[in-house]
């Protein structure tokens, strides 16, 4: 009993003492489809392994305050998963052309907290793909691209301030 006792004790320990409790976590929701995140504070959202976006604006090869500037292009923005219970969902979603009102991207540091939220309204899946590789076990990995009405980016700094902006597609501002 004793032997099973400190066994015990030494598995906790091991577990406490290696597990990363740097990490830190990205989860979305889209729509009502449902992922299978536990963690409390994202319950039933779909994790994410990681995302993209980004804005592009063509320029003239002038220098200076005077060279001509295009209007700015927003990305779509793309978000890489593993294959879960929300894929069927997403594909679906995808090939029926549905307006999903409202996506949540949430990036969470270790303790749990959200440091980074991205929300966009009147969602379509633009484009859906997955792709694998099965040896001694199948791991596949999807990414669903988004194309948005509006998308508005918070970040939360360290000492609770936080920082708003946002964007309109449809009025370019």
């Amino acid at each position: 009993m004793k032997r099973l006792n400190l066994f015990t004790s030494l598995l906790l320990a091991a577990i406490f003492f290696f597990t990363d409790s740097s990490a830190q976590g990205g989860y979305i929701k889209i729509g009502d489809i449902k992922g299978e995140s536990v963690e409390a504070k994202h319950r039933d959202w779909i994790i994410i392994q990681s995302f993209s976006q980004g804005v592009s604006r063509q320029t003239s090869g002038a220098t200076g305050a005077g060279r001509a500037r295009s209007s700015a292009t927003m990305q779509e923005f793309i978000v890489t998963k593993n294959i879960d219970i929300s894929s069927p969902k997403l594909m679906e979603a995808a090939v029926k052309g549905q307006i999903i009102p409202e996506v949540t991207l949430d990036l969470t540091a270790s303790n749990r907290n959200s440091f980074y939220t991205v929300k966009m309204t009147n969602v379509l899946i633009s484009s859906f793909s997955n792709s694998g590789a099965c040896s001694s076990q199948c791991e596949v990995t999807e990414q669903v691209t988004f194309n948005f009405e509006k998308i508005t980016w918070t970040y939360v700094d360290s000492r609770g301030g936080t920082t708003t902006s946002s964007y309109n597609v449809d009025k370019g501002m």
